[in-house]
Formats: C-alpha cells, sequence, structure tokens
C-alpha cells in the first residue's frame, strides 16, 4: 500500500480539512460577537444538529460506501439510503420538537423552545448536503468534496463577514441566517457535482433488509458513540447553565481543530479499509494503520509541547478578548489531551469494516457509559473545569478496545508502530533537504 497513489486524494482531502481550520477563525470573529448566553443556545443548536448528521452519517450514509462497491446495486443502495437518511434526520428533530416544554422544564432553559424550533428548518437544508457527500466519499471525489465544503464554508464566511461590517451579529437567530445559508448552498452545489451518480431504482440483488439491518445497528452505535462528543453540552446546562455552555463550547470550538484532523483520518481510511478486506489484502491493511498511527506522533508531540509552555493560554487570551470567554484557557488545555488517544481510534474502522456489530456496540457503550459517568460526577461535585475529562475519557476508552481488537485480528503491536516514527521521520526530512538543496 503506497501512500504516493494517495496523494491527489489526500491533498484534496488535506484541503478540506484546512478550509475548516480556516473557518475556525470565522468561528472566532463569531464568538467574540455575541454575549456568552447567546453563544450558549446557538451551541445547544449547533450541537443537536450535528449529532443527528453524525447519527444518520455513520448509520444510513455509511451504507452508500458498505453496499456500493457493486455498480449493479447502487440505485437501490442510492434509494433505500436516501429514505433511511430522510427519516434519521427529521424523525430525530421532530421528537426534539415535540419534547420542547418538557425540555424547558428539565434543563431549566426557556431558550431551548427556540432550538427546537430552528432545528427543523436546519436539517431540511442540510439534507441534500450530507447526501450527495457521502456519494462523493464512496467514489472517493475528493475533488468534489472540496468544492461541497468550499461552498458551505465559503458562504457562511460571506454572510458573516456582512453581519460583522453591518453590527448586526448579536442573537442566536443571527447565527441561524449564516448556518442556513451554508447549509442551502452547499446543498446546491452538492447536488450539481454529483448529479450523474444520483441514479434510483429499485432493481438489484441486494437485500432491503440488509441495508436497514446495517443502518440501524450503526445508528445506535453512532448515536451513543457522540453522545459524549456531541451532547455533552445538555450534561453540561443541565448541572451548570448556558453560560457555562458558552464558555465550553468556546474552548471546544478551537478543539474541533484536533476532531477535523482525526474525521480527516477515518474518511480516508475506511473506505480503503472496506477495499482491502474485500480483496484479502490483509498484509496491505496492517501496512496502512502502523504508518497512520505513526504518523500521528509528530502531531500530537506539537499539541503536547505547546500545552505544556503556555503557548495556547497566549493565543486564546489574542483571539477571544474579553474576560468571558478567557475562562475557556483550562478547558481547551484538558480537551488538546484527547489528541494523545485519538490515533488509537482509529483502529475502529476496522471493526465497522468487518461488520463486527456487537465489538463495535459493545466498546462504544462502555466508553459512553464510562466517559458520561465521569462527566455527571464532575457535575455533582460543581468542578466545571473538569468537564473536558468526559470527552478524554472516552477517546481513551474506545481506542484502547479498537486497539485491543485489531491487535487480535491483524497481530500489529505496539513496537512496530514505534519503528515506523523514525523511518517516516527520515523520508520526511529527506524529502525535504532534496527539494530545497534543489
Amino acid at each position: 500500500m503506497k501512500i504516493q497513489e494517495h496523494i491527489a486524494k489526500i491533498s484534496w482531502t488535506a484541503g478540506s480539512k484546512v478550509l475548516i481550520v480556516l473557518y475556525g477563525f470565522i468561528q472566532i470573529l463569531q464568538i467574540r460577537s455575541l454575549p456568552v448566553y447567546e453563544y450558549g443556545l446557538y451551541s445547544l443548536l449547533i450541537s443537536i444538529q450535528t449529532w443527528v448528521f453524525i447519527i444518520s452519517d455513520s448509520s444510513a450514509l455509511l451504507s452508500i460506501i458498505q453496499f456500493g462497491s457493486e455498480e449493479k446495486n447502487r440505485p437501490k443502495v442510492n434509494l433505500i439510503v436516501l429514505l433511511l437518511h430522510i427519516a434519521i434526520s427529521l424523525g430525530i428533530p421532530t421528537v426534539f420538537f415535540l419534547m420542547k416544554g418538557m425540555l424547558v422544564s428539565v434543563f431549566k432553559e426557556p431558550g431551548i423552545e427556540q432550538v427546537a424550533t430552528l432545528l427543523i428548518p436546519f436539517t431540511i437544508l442540510f439534507i441534500p448536503r450530507t447526501y450527495c457527500y457521502r456519494v462523493l466519499v464512496r467514489d472517493m471525489n475528493m475533488k468534489g468534496v472540496f468544492w461541497v465544503d468550499f461552498a458551505w464554508l465559503g458562504s457562511m464566511t460571506i454572510v458573516t463577514v456582512y453581519l460583522l461590517m453591518n453590527d448586526m451579529l448579536h442573537t442566536l437567530n443571527d447565527m441561524v441566517i449564516i448556518n442556513y445559508s451554508g447549509a442551502a448552498m452547499s446543498s446546491l452545489i452538492a447536488i450539481l457535482i454529483s448529479w450523474k451518480q444520483l441514479n434510483f431504482s429499485w432493481n438489484g440483488s441486494i437485500s432491503s433488509k440488509t441495508i436497514i439491518r446495517f443502518s440501524l445497528s450503526q445508528a445506535l452505535a453512532s448515536g451513543l458513540g457522540n453522545v459524549i462528543r456531541q451532547l455533552d453540552v445538555f450534561i453540561v446546562q443541565f448541572y451548570f447553565s448556558s453560560v457555562i455552555v458558552g464558555i465550553y463550547n468556546a474552548a471546544k470550538t478551537l478543539y474541533r481543530t484536533y476532531e477535523t484532523g482525526y474525521d480527516a483520518a477515518l474518511i480516508l481510511l475506511y473506505p480503503s479499509s472496506v477495499r482491502l478486506i474485500a480483496e484479502e489484502r490483509l498484509t496491505d491493511l496492517k501496512i496502512l494503520f502502523t504508518k497512520a498511527i505513526a504518523l500521528s506522533f509528530f502531531p500530537i508531540a506539537l499539541v503536547v509541547i505547546a500545552v505544556s509552555t503556555g503557548f495556547f493560554d497566549i493565543v486564546i487570551r489574542y483571539l477571544f478578548k474579553g474576560e468571558e470567554y478567557v475562562q475557556a484557557i483550562p478547558y481547551f488545555n484538558i480537551l488538546s489531551l484527547a489528541v494523545v488517544a485519538m490515533p488509537m481510534a482509529f483502529f475502529s474502522v476496522v471493526i465497522v469494516a468487518l461488520r463486527d456489530i456487537k465489538t463495535q456496540l459493545t466498546a462504544i457503550i462502555v466508553s459512553t457509559l464510562l466517559s458520561t459517568a465521569t462527566l455527571v460526577l464532575v457535575g455533582k461535585l460543581r468542578l466545571p473545569e473538569l468537564i473536558p475529562l468526559g470527552t478524554i475519557f472516552y477517546f481513551l476508552i474506545f481506542g484502547v478496545f479498537s486497539y485491543w481488537y485489531f491487535r487480535k485480528k491483524f497481530h500489529l503491536t505496539i513496537t512496530e508502530i514505534i519503528k515506523e516514527i523514525p523511518d517516516l521521520a527520515n523520508r520526511v526530512l529527506t524529502k525535504l533537504f532534496v527539494r530545497t538543496s534543489k
């Protein structure tokens, strides 16, 4: 498995993630313009919306890749997946809307009623984007993926700049205008780019039950697996307040730079794992993951150095400017420690590719229960600065579980990974030296 063969795809994928990182600076401008309370409400909205689409993306939409390798079955897979995607993406927000009165009472936050009302149109605008996005990933059209992301983040940047220049960015509703614009524009571009691949039919040899069974099991796994990554703000809301939610989510906005890198790795590793397993190229699969984990050592080292030297403290004080948001510093420093465990979770894509649902659910349930219990304990002890421990424990437990599974199947040891690190460093430095000398 030669990385050189995938340079173009990796470059376009990296480009998409660079866009997300760059948009992070726009998000900082948004945060600085919003009162902490308003940003807290926006955090609740974006968290539940993201959770909904992660569930659908990791279940229904994942079936596009899992079962779409055979051309003759693609129209049927496309149709069934589209129906499941719509059902999941609209079903959860509808339940949330119907329960809004009870949720306001439980969380003691009247703003949740507004959040529930805004959620449904948000999901409707986002459905075409997310569906077409997976079609492009299935076909490894990473250039198309880049332009869909460019339309999404670019349009939100333009609207943000317009609102800021006219002093019109102060409330949750202003942030909704930005997000609705991005969802609509990226959905339109996604449809145009993937139009030729959007063929639908009930004809095909694959069983509908097979797709539905896989999708529903993945929906359960994804829903549980992202409780801590996305819905932790609701636990924070329950034990603390919308103001603490706003401060914590400001730290998470910066922390998502790490998750962007993590998600980019999964996007590349999952289709490759499915293909290598189907072709029984298990040695290549082991080599792929050895290199991927070894490569992750370098950004991890930079993060650890930045935290230990206080570099991030200086950066956050400069970026946020304001006593309320500067309180996000300890949250972010602790959150940063999660990057040490993230690479171990890469191995989870092999569990999915092998369709070992029992193992996947066991890992997710154990990780979610223990990390949620940690977050609840932090809430009961009234220690808001330790809220990030929930995220750290989730990645640590899930990562160790995933590595043990891969090691048992393919006999990959930590020693083999460590040995790969200096080799990778050597190759990179050699190439840089050669280019510089030329």
